[in-house]
C-alpha cells in the first residue's frame, strides 16, 4: 500500500518524478553539447585537410553538370570528369592570360598615381595644418615607408623564412588536395551517395537519399546565383571606373566577382576598394560616380537579386548568412569567409530533404523546413 507521502512526492506527475525527467534532459543536453565541442575540436585540429575536402565538395557540386552531360554524350564517367577538371584548369590559366599583364600594366600606373596622390597630400597638409601637422611630418613617413624593406615589413608581421616556407608548403598541399578530391568525387560521387544509402538503416535510406539530394542542390544553387550577384555588380563597377577615367577596371571587376561569394561583407570590402582606386587614379570625381554606382548597384542587387539567391535557392535569412560569414572569418581567415556560407546553404538543404515527406514535392509548404 502505497503511503500519503510516498504518494504524493513520487507519484505520475509528482515532484520527484518530474525531477527525473528534467535531470535525465540535462545530462542528455550536456552530453550533447560535449559531443559537439568534440566534433569541433576535431575539426579544428583537422583543418589542414577539412577545409580543403570541403572545398572541393563546393567546386565538386558547381562543376558535376558538366560531367553529367558528357557522361550523358557517350563518355565514361572517368573520362568525363577529367575532361572537366582540365577544362576548369584550362579556363582559369586562359582568364590569367589575358588579364594577367593588363593588371601589371594597371598596378605600374596605379604605383604612380599613388606617389602623385601622396605629394598632393603633402602639399594640402603643408597649407592647411590639420591637427598640427606639417609637411615635414608626412615627408618623414614617406621616406620611413618607402625605405622599409620587403624582408623587414614580413619580420615586424612575424613572418620569418621558416613560416614562410612552411605556410607555402600548407598551400601547395591544399591545393593539390582540393584538385584531387574534386575529381574522385566528380567521378565517384553517385555511387559514394549510394553506398552511404544502402548502409543506412531500412526505415531512413530513403531519408538519407533525400538528404544527400537537398545537400547538393542547395550548393548549387547558391553558387550559381552568387556567380549571378558577381557577374553583374562586376560589370557595373568596372564600367564605371573605366568610363571615369579610372584605373584597374578590370582587376576590381574580377575582384568584385570573387567577393560576391562573401555574401554581404564582400560586396562592402570590394566597394570600398573600387572607390578607393577611383579616388587615387582618377580623383574626386571618379570617386563620387563609382560610390554612386557601388551603393546602386548593391542595394538593386539586395532588393532584386538577392533574395531570389537566399530566398528561392536556400531559404537563409540574412542574419543567418552574415553569421556565419564572421563565424567562418574567425575561423578560417579568409578561406573560411569563402565556405561558411555554401557549407551552411548545404547542410540546411540536407536538413529540408531529410524532413521532408516523401509525399511532398520539393518546396511545398508541408514539406518545407523552417527557414534558418
Amino acid at each position: 500500500m502505497t503511503t500519503p507521502d510516498h504518494a504524493a512526492h513520487d507519484g505520475p506527475g509528482r515532484p520527484l518524478s518530474r525531477l527525473r525527467t528534467t535531470g535525465i534532459a540535462a545530462w542528455s543536453v550536456l552530453g550533447i553539447l560535449a559531443l559537439a565541442a568534440l566534433a569541433g575540436w576535431l575539426l579544428w585540429h583537422a583543418r589542414v585537410v577539412v577545409l580543403p575536402v570541403a572545398a572541393a565538395g563546393l567546386v565538386a557540386a558547381g562543376l558535376s553538370p558538366v560531367t553529367d552531360r558528357l557522361e550523358r554524350l557517350g563518355l565514361s564517367r572517368g573520362i568525363a570528369a577529367a575532361i572537366t577538371m582540365v577544362t576548369g584548369g584550362a579556363v582559369i590559366v586562359g582568364v590569367g592570360t589575358l588579364v594577367g599583364p593588363a593588371m601589371v600594366d594597371q598596378l605600374t600606373e596605379v604605383g604612380s598615381a599613388l606617389d602623385d596622390a601622396a605629394d598632393r597630400f603633402e602639399r594640402w597638409v603643408g597649407s592647411e595644418r590639420p591637427f598640427g601637422l606639417d609637411a615635414a611630418d608626412v615627408r618623414t613617413w614617406r621616406e620611413r615607408i618607402e625605405s622599409t624593406r620587403p624582408s623587414e615589413a614580413l619580420d615586424a608581421a612575424g613572418v620569418s623564412a621558416r613560416t614562410g616556407a612552411r605556410a607555402a608548403g600548407v598551400v601547395v598541399t591544399s591545393v593539390l588536395l582540393v584538385v584531387v578530391t574534386t575529381f574522385f568525387l566528380l567521378r565517384d560521387a553517385a555511387r559514394m551517395a549510394d553506398a552511404i544509402v544502402d548502409r543506412s538503416p531500412a526505415a531512413s535510406s530513403e531519408r538519407v537519399r533525400r538528404a544527400l539530394q537537398g545537400m547538393v542542390r542547395s550548393a548549387r544553387g547558391y553558387l550559381a546565383g552568387a556567380g549571378m550577384l558577381g557577374v553583374v555588380e562586376g560589370i557595373a563597377i568596372a564600367l564605371a571606373l573605366w568610363l571615369t577615367g579610372a584605373d584597374l577596371a578590370v582587376v576590381v571587376g574580377l575582384l568584385t566577382l570573387v567577393g560576391a561569394f562573401v555574401p554581404f561583407v564582400g560586396a562592402i570590402v570590394v566597394g570600398v576598394i573600387a572607390v578607393g582606386v577611383a579616388l587615387v587614379s582618377g580623383g574626386t570625381t571618379s570617386a563620387i560616380v563609382v560610390a554612386i554606382v557601388v551603393v546602386v548597384v548593391q542595394q538593386l542587387d539586395n532588393e532584386l537579386l538577392a533574395p531570389v539567391v537566399y530566398g528561392r535557392f536556400l531559404r537563409l535569412h540574412p542574419l543567418a548568412v552574415i553569421l556565419a560569414t564572421a563565424f567562418g572569418i574567425e575561423l578560417a581567415g579568409i578561406v573560411g569567409a569563402f565556405i561558411t556560407v555554401p557549407l551552411l546553404a548545404a547542410s540546411t538543404g540536407a536538413w529540408r530533404g531529410w524532413a521532408r515527406p516523401p509525399d511532398a514535392p520539393e518546396g511545398d509548404a508541408e514539406g518545407r523546413a523552417p527557414t534558418v
